[in-house]
C-alpha cells in the first residue's frame, strides 16, 4: 500500500519556526517531525511514499531526496497554490494505487496500523477513518461510529443514539475506485476532504469504516504541542515501537 503524507500547510501556530521552514520539519527532540511518520510507516512495511508540498516545500525534498538512502521510495506532489486536504489528495491521485493510506504531516502515532489496513481491505468501504478516544475529542469535533462502521461525521447525518463519538486520528484509507468520480465532479481546485467529499458521501449512504486506535497518538500543531509531546516521549517508561527505525533514519540524514 502507498501512503500520502499531507505536508503542504502553512503551520501558522508553529511560528516563528514555520516562517522559514515547513511544519513537517519542526524538530521534536531534535528529529524532524516527518521522520516519526516515515519511521512508523517503514516499521510496518509501507515504503512507497508520496508527500504533497507547498509552504517552503523545497526544504522537504532537499532533506529526504528520493528516499533511497532511507530505504524508501519517495515522490512529491507540488502545489503552486495551496489546495487544501481534498485538493491536495486529488492532485496526488496520479501517484497512488487503490486503496491508499493518507496521514496528516503533523502527528506522531503508534498503533496497530496493519490491523487498520486489514479491516479496510476486508470491508472495502468508501473510506476507513482511524478514530481516537482523546480527552479533548469534543474540542476537535466528534465522528460517530457503531462497532467498525462510521455513521456520522460532525453530526452529519444526525448521529444515532446508540453510536459512540471519538475524534479523527489523522489517518484514513481511501478507495480510489469508489471516490475517483466524486473527486472529478468537484470543480474548485481548493477543497476539504472531510467537508466536500466525506460528509456528502456519508449523507448519501456510502459505507465508511471506523477503526478506533489503541495506542499512542499526539498532534504537533503548535509550539506548546511540541513541548508537551517531547515531555511525553522523554518519560522513562515510554518507548515508540519504531524507535530503532527512527534513530536509523535520523542517522542516515546525519541529524
Amino acid at each position: 500500500m502507498k501512503a500520502l503524507i499531507l505536508a503542504a500547510g502553512f503551520g501558522t501556530r508553529l511560528r516563528p519556526f514555520t516562517n522559514t521552514a515547513p511544519k513537517a520539519l519542526v524538530p521534536v527532540n531534535g528529529i524532524p517531525l516527518i521522520l516519526y511518520i516515515l519511521a512508523f510507516l517503514k516499521k510496518n512495511g509501507i515504503t512507497d511514499i508520496v508527500i504533497n508540498l507547498h509552504h517552503h516545500g523545497t526544504s522537504i525534498p532537499k532533506l529526504l531526496g528520493n528516499g533511497k538512502k532511507l530505504g524508501l521510495q519517495i515522490q512529491y506532489s507540488h502545489e503552486p497554490s495551496i489546495l487544501g486536504t481534498g485538493g491536495g489528495i486529488k492532485k496526488a491521485l496520479r501517484y497512488l494505487d487503490d486503496p491508499f493510506l493518507i496521514v496528516n504531516g503533523d502527528v506522531i502515532a503508534d498503533f496497530d496500523i496493519k490491523k487498520f489496513i486489514s479491516q479496510h481491505k476486508k470491508q472495502f468501504p468508501y473510506a476507513t477513518l482511524a478514530l481516537h478516544d482523546h480527552k479533548d475529542s469534543k474540542k476537535y469535533g466528534l465522528l460517530y461510529y457503531i462497532k467498525n462502521q462510521l455513521v456520522s461525521i460532525l453530526n452529519h447525518p444526525h448521529a444515532p443514539q446508540n453510536s459512540r463519538g471519538a475524534m479523527f486520528a489523522s489517518f484514513h484509507i481511501l478507495s480510489k475506485k469508489h471516490s475517483l468520480k466524486d473527486f472529478k465532479e468537484i470543480n474548485k481546485s481548493k477543497f476539504c476532504i472531510m467537508h466536500d467529499i466525506y460528509i456528502p458521501q456519508i449523507k448519501n449512504n456510502k459505507t465508511f469504516g471506523a477503526f478506533l486506535i489503541d495506542g499512542y497518538w499526539t498532534v504537533c500543531d503548535s509550539l506548546s504541542d511540541v513541548k508537551k509531546t517531547e515531555q511525553e516521549l522523554n518519560r522513562k517508561a515510554f518507548k515508540l515501537s519504531y524507535q530503532k527505525e527512527l534513530l536509523q533514519l535520523a542517522k542516515s540524514l546525519k541529524i
